[in-house]
């Protein structure tokens, strides 16, 4: 069953209720969501929940900060990094991961931005100008 456009809008806002103001779920207003569902027929509470977890899902992928580095990092780097990062987004979990293609440097995501300073865009950067100019 597809949702209407008026639960669908009810239950994006019971989404976004559902985090506090630093960005993290309250799962006590998660919960009193699911609890109202009672009220609906069986195909809208189940629609209403499936759209219910794909915006937590969504909220939640906006806090969840992806480190990824050429060489494994210290605890601290990560720390640090974390840091850095929560003087101007909220962060809730932090991964931090390995990708030697990177060559060295860092790529830090939160969201859909993404801090690419590794050497390997810095390389594929340097190739662009450079075709840019001579040709």
């Amino acid at each position: 069953m597809r949702i209407d456009k008026r639960l669908k809008k009810v239950v994006e806002k019971y989404a976004l209720a559902s985090f506090n103001s630093r960005g993290e779920l309250d799962t006590k207003k998660a919960e009193r969501f699911v609890r109202d569902l009672k009220s609906l027929s069986a195909p809208q509470a189940i629609a209403a929940l499936s759209e219910f977890v794909k915006r937590i899902k969504t909220e939640v992928g906006k806090t969840a900060l992806e480190i990824t580095s050429a060489v494994p990092l210290s605890s601290t780097q990560v720390n640090e990094v974390t840091k850095a990062v929560k003087v101007k987004h909220n962060v809730n979990a932090v991964q931090a991961g390995v990708d030697g293609k990177l060559l060295g440097g860092v790529r830090v995501k939160i969201g859909d931005l993404v801090y690419d300073n590794s050497l390997a865009q810095k390389i594929a950067a340097l190739k662009t100008q450079l075709y840019e100019r001579f040709n």
